[in-house]
């Protein structure tokens, strides 16, 4: 548009076995210079549509191409993402974009197919930071039976009113927290991560990533000790994941993201 002076941007929409060939992962950034763009939006398919992903290669190559894209001068948004995504900050990722329903928070092609299709999925969720994962509120009633309530709740600068509530006293399911309270808190707490995420160089950012997820690791054992899970939206399959790729991209792209880091930011 005349006049207006904004960056361009490629979109660029993989299903999910393109991101897990290693070939097609390398022709998009064999290419990537000449499409003549600022930065790409990259949304990638999660393998089986799951909403938290489990296959470390698929994971592996998300994060080697989004450290490609960057090195090669790009920026890049890593659109319909979760909290599992907060790992590409290891690549200097620009930004990640996410939103409030499940499926605004992974690409699920079947709904650009199926635009009027209702939502599934009308459950609350709370989402803990600490332990990565999001709970249905019962399972904040059997949390606070077996004594492991307070493992759950954000830091006090991440909260609300309406979250606090879940932690005061009464029986989580009687407080009646809304659908529109968790979205804003799992936004919340997605913001502040992604502000911490991204550290002063490539190794500082490696070990904050690596000792999250040991701290989510050994919450979950706890919490799942009592009972307490996230079913599918529980992170403890996931943590193997993230520390493979985050080894793989060491590995691959350690040393020039060391020596490139600055100029990432």
């Amino acid at each position: 548009m005349p006049g207006v002076d904004l960056p361009l941007y490629a979109s660029v929409a993989l299903g999910a076995d393109a991101l897990r060939r290693d070939d097609d992962v390398h022709a998009i950034l064999d290419v990537a210079h000449t499409w003549g763009v600022e930065g790409v939006y990259l949304v990638c398919e999660h393998p089986k549509g799951d909403y938290l992903v489990t296959d470390p290669t698929w994971m592996a190559n998300l994060l080697d191409l989004v450290a490609g894209l960057r090195l090669k001068g790009l920026e890049v948004v890593v659109g319909y993402a979760n909290h599992q995504i907060l790992v590409v900050s290891a690549t200097s990722a620009t930004a990640i974009a996410s939103g409030t329903w499940m499926n605004v928070r992974s690409f699920p092609p079947e709904k650009f197919r199926n635009p009027e299709e209702d939502q599934k999925q009308r459950t609350t969720w709370f989402y803990s930071p600490r332990s990565l994962s999001e709970y249905n509120i019962p399972f904040l009633d059997i949390a606070q039976k077996v004594g492991v309530l307070n493992k759950l709740p954000p830091p006090t600068a991440w909260s609300s009113p309406e979250i606090n509530a879940l932690f005061s006293g009464p029986q989580p399911t009687t407080i009646g927290l809304t659908e529109q309270a968790a979205f804003r808190h799992y936004l919340t707490c997605l913001w502040h991560q992604t502000g911490d995420a991204r550290l002063a160089t490539f190794d500082d950012t490696l070990k904050a990533q690596r000792e999250t997820l040991d701290k989510v690791e050994r919450l979950l054992a706890e919490l799942h000790e009592g009972g307490v899970t996230g079913k599918m939206r529980d992170f403890r399959d996931c943590v193997a994941v993230n520390r493979a790729a985050l080894k793989t991209l060491e590995t691959n792209r350690g040393p020039i993201l060391r020596r490139k880091w600055a100029e990432l930011a």
